[in-house]
């Protein structure tokens, strides 16, 4: 028996997190979505924007700072939707209180739709010295056609002018983002100029996919779809040139001394990430996690920066 009922007018759904062996906490702010992208089915099943409020937020945040978190990753299905149904509260609001926490570290963004990296927006959490300079966006594709047959809210211009102002508010930014290959309609041409787009980026990281339909999505009944072996030979292309793009920009941060924060250890290496989410690894027999070293990245080793252990731990 399927029971179809609206969310229309629905509160945020109250759910908390207050302690875990990890690091980082992922705390929702918001659910529900107001974008009607043609290839997703998010808005029909989880409603209209619902966000949790402010000083709900900030209590939460505060309960995970003293059961220990050093790092706080704002989440929700559409973040820069955070506050619209809210008076007077949006997300830069929202980031401004948290940098006020005594003892939380880092704050960090979840996947960033483009559409809000404006500069009003920008100027406004620009001062933030808690906000972590990394921020994954919600691309999805470098050609502007496929972006309009997407029904996505912001072209290829809009994303470079995010990324320019991002670079110019704050020091060491790195990016990373989704894109989507093989959507209904695209052509050999508008792959490769989405790829050209996106691998000019300088991106830290790139998570690819390959069209997949979804039933009840507009996308899902469009013409022209391509085939599963080009879709996995484009996803492979765009990978391995995401790759390269990676490598280049961690060559420029050999012999930096960076922030780490760890947050896990495996067989004998403790793992973390810098502000800029620079992945790294140090070999170490002592367990680091929660801890902030400042370490000296040596070696790219497939994305993951190796460094040396400082004299006062060896």
């Amino acid at each position: 028996v399927i029971i179809k009922q609206s969310l229309e007018g629905a509160p945020f759904e109250k759910m908390s997190i207050k302690k875990s062996d990890r690091t980082r906490a992922y705390l929702k702010i918001g659910d529900g979505c107001e974008s009607s992208c043609a290839y997703c089915i998010i808005k029909k099943a989880r409603g209209p924007i619902r966000s949790k409020p402010l000083r709900e937020v900030i209590s939460e945040a505060r309960a995970l700072v003293e059961n220990g978190y050093r790092e706080i990753v704002l989440t929700a299905i559409e973040i820069s939707a955070y506050g619209k149904d809210l008076e007077g509260t949006d997300l830069a609001d929202l980031i401004n209180e948290m940098e006020r926490i005594d003892g939380l570290e880092r704050i960090r963004l979840g996947s960033v739709d483009p559409a809000m990296l404006k500069k009003p927006f920008i100027d406004r959490i620009a001062g933030c010295k808690k906000l972590c300079p990394h921020f994954h966006l919600s691309i999805q594709s470098g050609c502007d056609r496929t972006l309009n047959r997407m029904r996505r809210k912001y072209n290829t211009e809009m994303i470079s002018e995010g990324v320019r102002l991002l670079r110019q508010a704050f020091e060491d930014v790195c990016f990373s983002c989704d894109v989507i290959v093989g959507f209904p309609g695209e052509t050999k041409e508008e792959f490769e100029q989405s790829a050209r787009f996106v691998s000019k980026l300088g991106l830290l990281h790139a998570h690819v996919f390959a069209f997949s339909p979804r039933k009840g999505t507009e996308a899902c009944d469009m013409p022209d779809q391509v085939s599963k072996q080009e879709k996995s030979e484009r996803s492979a292309f765009m990978s391995s040139l995401c790759d390269k793009e990676r490598d280049a920009l961690l060559e420029g941060y050999v012999g930096r001394v960076m922030p780490v924060l760890f947050e896990e250890m495996r067989d004998g290496v403790c793992y973390g990430h810098t502000p800029n989410f620079i992945e790294v690894a140090l070999p170490c027999a002592r367990d680091l996690r929660g801890s902030t070293l400042s370490l000296r990245l040596e070696e790219n080793r497939n994305g993951v920066m190796y460094a040396s252990l400082p004299e006062e731990l060896s």
